[in-house]
């Protein structure tokens, strides 16, 4: 676990003192935040969660059954005709992650990659499928501020072919990138807690339904719909909760009445987080598993508060940085926990010893 804080504590540093200094330390902070999270990403061994059936995948694609994704297959077939090195493997993922997140957070002109960098470690420590799916789905989002639809699709039928709950986000384009009303906004989160609500009764009974088929479904499958529907039970969302994301939307909304009225891109990356935020109040009382497809539609947030932040003087910016990280640091140690025996001693292909027991 020392390892783990440790970490935090130097990646939150590298993020705020980026603000307190020229843009050349600034990138250094940045290059350095990426190199130590891909290190830390990339060299692990028998660490993080689904390592075996990853492993699998890549050392045995042909018949490799829990993650049959054809795109996601297909890139471990690639990159296997190369190198039969998993961790090179995670270094490219991993890398390429990262990359795209820096994509993304330069073409919405942020500044302080130190900190986009520490959000998304803090949010995913060890990436999964899903997570690098979602990456692909990044580069979309500038397609859809060019109302490029073609480039759009393509990547986001490539993040699709990667994970298939990609699909969620792909009416996106058609819905975001317009100026909504704040009232229009404001209303439809209302509206899509209310119905969420209403509708748990009856997603929980389709999902009931779906356990008459549990004995001639395969093992990934069986698994998957034991997540589905009995442990839902407990994943269900707060007061807090709902309260929560109203607050982050009038405050995103009182950042565009200050600052971006007239900025496609900041609408975009709003309209998709208050989006993703509407879909998984829908879905998250009925199936929790499901709503973590939201964060195909997150990525702005952070975004939005570093936007907002660089518009403030600089004695506040350092105050608004170390609640950033506090923040996300409540994410960070929430997978720590969950997730302490896989996580926790972090191994490496340099340990002397390894974990035994992976799932």
């Amino acid at each position: 676990m020392v390892f783990y804080i440790s970490l935090y504590i130097f990646l939150t540093f590298l993020a705020i003192f980026s603000y307190s200094s020229n843009r050349d330390v600034c990138r250094l902070m940045g290059i350095i935040a990426f190199i130590i999270i891909l290190c830390v990403q990339g060299f692990r061994w028998r660490t993080g969660t689904d390592w075996d059936p990853y492993f699998d995948a890549f050392t045995k694609p042909n018949t490799a059954t829990d993650y049959a994704e054809a795109g996601y297959l297909l890139i471990n077939r690639i990159i296997g005709y190369f190198t039969n090195s998993y961790t090179l493997f995670l270094l490219i993922q991993c890398g390429f992650g990262m990359f795209s997140t820096y994509r993304f957070a330069r073409f919405f002109k942020v500044d302080n990659l130190s900190m986009i960098f520490l959000y998304s470690f803090a949010s995913t420590i060890f990436p999964i499928r899903m997570t690098t799916a979602i990456a692909i789905y990044l580069f979309s989002y500038q397609y859809i501020v060019k109302r490029e639809l073609i480039k759009y699709l393509i990547f986001a039928i490539v993040a699709i072919s990667i994970h298939s709950a990609s699909i969620v986000a792909l009416p996106s384009y058609f819905l975001v990138n317009r100026t909504y009303k704040d009232k229009t906004l404001i209303l439809a989160y209302l509206g899509s807690c209310f119905i969420g609500l209403l509708s748990k009764e009856v997603f929980s009974g389709i999902l009931n339904v779906s356990l008459l088929f549990y004995n001639s479904a395969g093992d990934l499958a069986q698994r998957k719909l034991i997540a589905y529907v009995v442990e839902t039970e407990d994943e269900g969302l707060s007061i807090i909760s709902y309260l929560n994301a109203l607050f982050f939307i009038l405050f995103f909304l009182w950042i565009r009445k200050q600052y971006f009225i007239n900025s496609v891109r900041y609408n975009v990356i709003l309209n998709m987080y208050v989006l993703g935020i509407c879909f998984n109040r829908l879905v998250s009382g009925a199936i929790p598993y499901l709503a973590r497809t939201t964060a195909f539609f997150a990525a702005g947030f952070i975004v939005m508060l570093l936007l907002w932040t660089e518009k403030q003087r600089p004695s506040r910016r350092v105050a608004i940085l170390v609640i950033i990280s506090l923040y996300a640091a409540t994410m960070y140690f929430k997978q720590l926990d969950k997730f302490s025996d896989v996580f926790i001693p972090y191994y490496s292909v340099f340990s002397s010893t390894t974990r035994t027991v992976v799932y």
